[in-house]
């Protein structure tokens, strides 16, 4: 009489040869409590609940690192020092990356003089008073803290323009004054330039 054997899972009583078997620590051998079909079916969910997009996925994440806050905390930790230098590389390349497509976007010169020799040289300068967060509001900040697709959409809705330092300076001089000039102006990742007057903030 062929061996049967009730799988854990399904309560289904079935031949031997539908269970797995595995090795024990003392080196004896042993069939699982679940028959194939039930494993499987349990890989595919488990597999399914990796998927970050998944909303279970993310609540039992969370509410493991809620039940695990210093074992979350030290693996945090030691993932961070095992992965310190490729994580800071990827994080360097990433900003170049963004910085290459807005200098790719935009004229790499100054719109009042033309300056072009050097891009170190060349600052964001705001044409609306209102666009403006505060005063690390720049390019430089958008490349360090957004996304590719943040930074895009901020590019594309700011009014702005390329100066050189000596330009920047000069035209915020006299703006205390005049309060307006005129300067060349971007207002489309597209490339397109126009003239555009504003107050210079």
């Amino acid at each position: 009489m062929e061996n049967l054997r009730i799988c854990r899972n399904c309560l289904k009583g079935k031949s031997i040869l539908f269970f797995h078997k595995r090795k024990k620590p003392n080196g004896n051998v042993c069939f699982r409590t679940l028959c194939h079909d039930c494993e499987n079916a349990k890989r595919r969910e488990g597999y399914h609940l990796k998927d970050k997009h998944n909303p279970r996925y993310l609540e039992v994440r969370k509410k493991y690192r809620e039940l695990n806050k210093e074992k979350a905390r030290i693996w945090v930790k030691k993932t961070y020092q095992k992965n310190r230098v490729r994580d800071i590389e990827r994080a360097i390349q990433h900003r170049k990356n963004k910085q290459s497509w807005f200098w790719s976007q935009v004229k790499p010169e100054c719109g009042y003089c033309g300056y072009k020799e050097s891009r170190a040289a060349l600052q964001f300068h705001h044409l609306e008073r209102n666009q403006k967060n505060g005063v690390r509001d720049s390019l430089a900040t958008w490349v360090r803290k957004l996304s590719f697709e943040a930074l895009k959409q901020k590019v594309i809705a700011t009014e702005f323009a390329i100066l050189c330092a000596n330009c920047h300076a000069k035209h915020h001089a006299e703006c205390d004054s005049s309060g307006y000039s005129e300067i060349v102006g971007y207002t489309s990742v597209m490339g397109r330039t126009h003239p555009v007057g504003g107050k210079y903030d």
